[in-house]
């Protein structure tokens, strides 16, 4: 669903759509398997670009 409403009429980038896969993975592995550890190493480069991901979607919604 993201892909098809978000992604391919080009609110949030082809780039992003992998990005947004890759965190959300993440995020179900720490919800639902019996041990996952990310370190801060990990995590942290991510903070930019969600950052980014969050401000494209913004823009979207104050657009409407």
């Amino acid at each position: 669903m993201f892909g098809l409403h978000i992604v391919k009429p080009g609110i949030v980038s082809e780039a992003m759509s992998d990005f947004y896969t890759r965190i959300f993975s993440m995020r179900q592995s720490g919800d639902y398997e019996d041990y996952c550890d990310y370190e801060e190493e990990d995590v942290a480069p991510l903070v930019a670009p969600a950052r980014d991901l969050i401000n494209q979607i913004e823009q979207f919604i104050y657009k409407l």
